[in-house]
């Protein structure tokens, strides 16, 4: 049960800090606005966060 409320709240953070990255690298200004780029970032940061963890959750079991 823990392991998927830890997974929420980090998939949260780096969700977070991706839209923050994203709007270091295009230089936009930091507000507390909804952009449809950055949510879209974010939202295939945290795609790609979830494949990766579900990749090392399977190579765990193999074993």
């Amino acid at each position: 049960m823990w392991q998927g409320v830890l997974v929420g709240v980090l998939l949260g953070v780096v969700g977070a800090l991706g839209g923050l990255f994203y709007k270091w690298i295009t230089g936009q200004e930091m507000t507390f606005e909804i952009d449809i780029p950055s949510l879209g970032f974010t939202a295939l940061g945290g795609i790609v966060l979830l494949a990766v963890l579900r990749l090392l959750q399977g190579a765990g079991n193999r074993r």
